[in-house]
């Protein structure tokens, strides 16, 4: 009879606000009268003259589960959930008319209502353990992502989770092996140490930074320079991943508020941050306790410059060297394109475009 009055009442021949027909009206009494549950799609709608009480409508589709907050990433966790066939309609509809979906884990049942958009308010729990079922559903969404670094944007007024699809080819670097030394026993104690790797553009901080993370652990998150607002929002992301570290790569170009945010952030994992300029970040950013480790990254180390330069003549090799990546490249793209000689030839023309570049970014910064 439950499944009548939805039937009757998706089919649309009434309008919200009026009476029923009798034959809906009769549907009700008949279920009042067998003392079950009437599950109401609008509880607001007059049947014979007698609005339905706040109680009597209460028995909804979710009784018995419990609401877990999922850091605003429902709908893409469903969609994780849909690419490995685990996602399942239930055959019921919730309070609004809306099919209601399944996902089931051992003890743990999910269920969540979708609109047309596939947009997901809420997911609810049949277990009052929400820390674990928590971590089942950011398993979830970890595995589909395949344990990679992910980056996290604001995208109006909450986060995106992306695949991070920079460039992360897997350069050793000998910076990011020092300061792992100083830091790994402190981590490794459950103390969060934080690293800031500062110095010229392109000369490896963010290398250094995503191999620091991956030895943390596999789940990094990577906090892009679009975030900006309520960052907040941002935590409650990064609190439901539960990532091993973050990184922050230019950390000068984040919300103003980001300070504000950033012990927050330090209680859930380790930060591995990247900036240009020390005069760029406010000065309580500095201190330890909030970044720990500071080191000044001057010139591109050999692990990185080694695979780069291994084809490069020995002297231009050398001049090479004391160059950004970005002077680099353009080098080995004329080398490429054009001829050997002509690539020796632009290296003047090279250093000269670079030549401010250490005086603007120094080591005397940090002080």
């Amino acid at each position: 009879m439950k499944q009548r009055l939805k039937n009757m009442i998706r089919s649309k021949k009434f309008k919200r606000g009026v009476n029923l027909c009798s034959e809906i009206l009769n549907t009700v009494v008949e279920l009042q009268q067998n003392l079950k549950p009437v599950n109401v799609l609008h509880s607001g709608l007059k049947i014979a003259d007698t609005v339905l009480s706040q109680q009597e409508a209460s028995k909804t589709w979710c009784d018995g589960f419990t609401h877990i907050s999922v850091g605003f990433l429902e709908s893409q966790i469903i969609e994780c959930l849909e690419s490995k066939g685990l996602r399942k309609y239930t055959g019921d509809l919730n309070d609004s008319g809306l099919p209601i979906f399944e996902f089931s884990c051992g003890e743990f049942r999910f269920v969540w209502s979708e609109s047309d958009d596939r947009a997901v308010d809420a997911i609810y729990v049949n277990n009052s353990d929400t820390k674990l079922a928590k971590k089942i559903l950011s398993d979830v969404l970890w595995e589909s992502l395949e344990s990679c670094v992910i980056t996290l944007r604001e995208n109006q007024s909450w986060p995106t989770v992306e695949k991070d699809l920079s460039d992360q080819t897997p350069y050793h670097s000998e910076v990011a092996d020092e300061a792992w030394r100083r830091s790994e026993p402190m981590i490794e104690a459950g103390h969060n140490t934080s690293i800031l790797f500062h110095g010229p553009p392109g000369t490896g901080k963010s290398s250094a930074a995503r191999q620091v993370a991956s030895l943390v652990g596999k789940r990094v998150v990577r906090v892009g320079s679009k975030v900006i607002g309520d960052l907040t929002v941002l935590q409650r992301v990064v609190a439901f991943l539960s990532p091993d570290a973050i990184i922050v790569d230019d950390i000068d170009r984040i919300s103003d508020s980001f300070l504000e945010t950033f012990d927050e952030l330090k209680v859930l994992a380790p930060i591995v941050g990247t900036l240009n300029s020390m005069s760029d970040i406010d000065q309580a950013l500095r201190r330890p306790g909030r970044f720990d480790e500071i080191v000044f990254v001057e010139f591109l180390d050999q692990g990185i410059l080694g695979p780069m330069l291994k084809n490069v003549p020995e002297d231009d090799a050398k001049r090479l060297a004391l160059l950004p990546a970005a002077y680099i490249k353009r080098y080995l793209d004329i080398s490429k394109f054009l001829s050997q000689d002509e690539a020796t030839l632009e290296l003047p023309a090279l250093e000269s475009r670079c030549s401010g570049i250490n005086k603007t970014f120094s080591k005397d910064e940090e002080g």
